[in-house]
């Protein structure tokens, strides 16, 4: 019985809060010097998060909630949070995520070519993301290649198929009903 109550915690738990991750086909985007802000020079990577940055320069920001670069408080692009390494090899749970600012140390030339993962924090999303370039100075110009969703997802990707209390109730039910069954 032991098997059975530890058989079914194995089915439900992944459905308990589960963060994605995306481990699609590479997306390249490249924002150009001296480009607006429009949509074009957006990368919309989710209905909240729109990453792009102003010609006068600065760090990118999130188009979708912020009109510019935060330079009070570091704390854009707003609604991510970023570590340096990788969702798979060294997996997010191992990673220190920080706002993006604090994560490159404010210098992100410096951060050219070293593999990062973007925490889309609203949606619980994890991304990898590695800078191509990054104009220092006026001009707002920057590039990077990122993951996407799945095409189809890989058995390691968990979806919640239930949200968070539904799921902890019907965790709850079944090792109930099997404590029940194994006193009879």
């Amino acid at each position: 019985m032991r098997f059975v109550v530890f058989a079914l915690l194995l089915v439900v738990s992944p459905l308990i809060g589960a963060a994605t991750l995306w481990t699609g086909p590479t997306v390249s985007f490249t924002k150009p010097l001296n480009t607006p802000t429009s949509e074009q020079y957006q990368d919309r990577i989710s209905e909240r998060v729109w990453i792009t940055r102003a010609v006068s320069g600065g760090g990118i920001y999130n188009a979708r909630v912020e009109s510019g670069y935060d330079f009070d408080d570091f704390s854009s692009p707003a609604g991510t949070e970023w570590a340096f390494g990788s969702t798979l090899a060294d997996g997010v749970e191992s990673l220190t995520f920080l706002p993006w600012a604090d994560a490159v140390g404010r210098q992100p030339p410096g951060y050219v070519g070293v593999p990062g993962v973007m925490h889309l924090i609203e949606e619980d999303i994890y991304l990898d993301v590695r800078f191509t370039s990054w104009h220092i100075g006026s001009g707002g110009g920057f590039a990077y290649e990122r993951s996407s969703p799945p095409v189809s997802p890989p058995v390691a990707t968990q979806v919640p198929l239930l949200p968070g209390p539904a799921a902890v109730l019907l965790a709850a039910t079944i090792i109930a009903a099997a404590r029940r069954f194994t006193r009879t």
